[in-house]
C-alpha cells in the first residue's frame, strides 16, 4: 500500500519555488533593459540636449558640418549666413578653407545668387582685406567661370575694388580657354587700367602655356596696339615671337621708350634662342654695339647654356666685353662646373676674366 507525501515534502516543494521566483524578481530589477526592447535602450544611448550642448562647448568643430543642399540655400538665406557664421568659429584654419571652398562650389553649382549674401556675411565679420573673404571669392569665381563666365563677369562688377583682383585672376584665364575673343572683350571693358592689365595679363599667360602659336601670335599683336602694351611688353614680345618672329622682333626695335624696347627684344631673343640658339646668336650678333646687344646676348647664352654651356660662352667671349662675359659666366658657370666640373674648370681658368669673377666661381682654386 503507497503512502502519500507527507506534510513536510510539500512544504520543502513550495519553498523552492518561492525561492526561485524570488530569485527572478531580483535579478529582473538588477537588469531593467531586458524588459524595456529595443526602443527603450535605443533612448538611452542617444545623449540629451544638454550632453550635446557639452560637446559643442567642450570645443567641437562646426565649420566640418556638412554643405548646405541647393534647396536649403535656396529655402532659406538665412540658414545660409548662418552657415557661414558656423564656419568662421571653426577652430582650425585648414577645415575653415576647406569648408568655404565646398560653400563656394555648392553655391556656383546651384545657387549663384546665394554667394552675395554669403560674402555679405563674410564682410561684416572680417572685412576686405580678410583671407577668408578672398578664399571664397577665388574659388565661387572658379568654379562659376567654369559654367558661366559671363556671369561670373557680371557678379564681378558687383564686388568692392579689393576683390575684384581675386575674382578677375580666377576667371581671365579661365574664360580664355573656351572663349578667347570674348575673355579679351571683357578683360578690354574694365575701366579700372590696373585691374584690366591684370585680366589681360593672366589671359596672355594662360595662352603661353596652353594656346597655338599662331593665334598666340595674333592676340599678341593685339594687346600691342592697347594702353597696356608697356606693361606687357615681354608677354606681347613671347606669345607674338611663338608664331611670329620676325613681325615680334620689328615691333619690339621700333619701340620708342628705350625700357619697353629692352623687354621686348630680349623676351624675343630668349623664344629664338629656345628654338634655335645658333640662329638667335647671329641674329643678336648683328645688333648695334651698346646695352640692347648685351641684354639680349645675356637672354641668349643662359638658354643656349643649357644644352651647351661651353659654345654659350665661347660665343660670349667673341663680343671682347669682359663684363658681358663676366655677367654671363656668373649666371651659369656653376651649373655647368656641376655638369663638367673638369672641362668647366679649365675654360673658367683661361678666360678673360678678373680674379674676383674667378674665385667666385672656383673658391678653392
Amino acid at each position: 500500500m503507497k503512502r502519500s507525501p507527507g506534510p513536510i515534502l510539500v512544504l520543502v516543494v513550495v519553498a523552492v519555488v518561492a525561492a526561485v521566483l524570488a530569485g527572478g524578481y531580483l535579478w529582473q530589477q538588477g537588469n531593467p533593459a531586458r524588459e524595456e526592447g529595443p526602443a527603450a535602450s535605443s533612448a538611452k544611448a542617444r545623449p540629451t540636449a544638454s550632453a550635446k550642448g557639452a560637446n559643442v562647448a567642450a570645443g567641437a568643430d562646426t565649420s566640418r558640418r556638412p554643405s548646405l543642399s541647393a534647396e536649403e540655400l535656396a529655402r532659406d538665406p538665412a540658414s545660409l549666413r548662418t552657415r557661414v557664421a558656423e564656419i568662421l568659429k571653426g577652430s582650425k584654419q585648414p577645415a575653415r578653407d576647406e569648408a568655404l571652398r565646398d560653400l563656394a562650389i555648392v553655391l556656383a553649382r546651384h545657387h549663384p545668387t546665394g554667394a552675395s549674401a554669403a560674402l555679405q556675411e563674410l564682410l561684416a565679420r572680417g572685412g576686405e582685406n580678410s583671407g577668408e573673404v578672398h578664399h571664397f571669392v577665388s574659388h565661387f569665381s572658379s568654379e562659376l567661370a567654369q559654367i558661366d563666365p559671363a556671369a561670373t563677369a557680371a557678379w564681378l562688377a558687383t564686388l568692392p575694388e579689393s576683390l575684384k583682383f581675386a575674382a578677375a585672376t580666377s576667371l581671365a584665364p579661365l574664360w580664355a580657354r573656351t572663349d578667347l575673343a570674348g575673355a579679351t572683350a571683357w578683360a578690354e571693358t574694365l575701366s579700372d587700367l590696373s585691374l584690366r592689365a591684370t585680366a589681360l595679363r593672366r589671359i596672355g599667360q594662360e595662352l603661353a602655356v596652353a594656346g597655338d602659336p599662331t593665334a598666340n601670335a595674333g592676340w599678341a599683336q593685339r594687346l600691342a596696339r592697347t594702353p597696356e602694351a608697356v606693361q606687357h611688353a615681354e608677354l606681347i614680345g613671347r606669345l607674338w615671337a611663338a608664331g611670329d618672329i620676325q613681325g615680334a622682333f620689328q615691333w619690339a626695335v621700333a619701340l620708342e621708350d628705350s625700357a619697353t624696347r629692352h623687354t621686348a627684344v630680349v623676351a624675343v631673343a630668349s623664344v629664338v634662342a629656345e628654338r634655335d640658339p645658333q640662329v638667335a646668336s647671329g641674329w643678336v650678333a648683328g645688333f648695334p654695339e651698346g646695352e640692347l646687344r648685351n641684354q639680349a646676348a645675356s637672354a641668349v647664352s643662359l638658354k643656349w647654356s643649357e644644352s651647351n654651356p661651353e659654345a654659350a660662352a665661347r660665343w660670349l667671349s667673341s663680343f671682347g666685353n669682359q663684363q658681358l662675359l663676366e655677367l654671363g659666366l656668373q649666371a651659369f658657370g656653376r651649373r655647368w662646373l656641376q655638369s663638367d666640373a673638369a672641362r668647366a674648370a679649365e675654360w673658367i681658368r683661361n678666360a678673360p676674366i678678373s680674379r674676383q669673377v674667378r674665385d667666385y666661381l672656383l673658391p678653392g682654386g
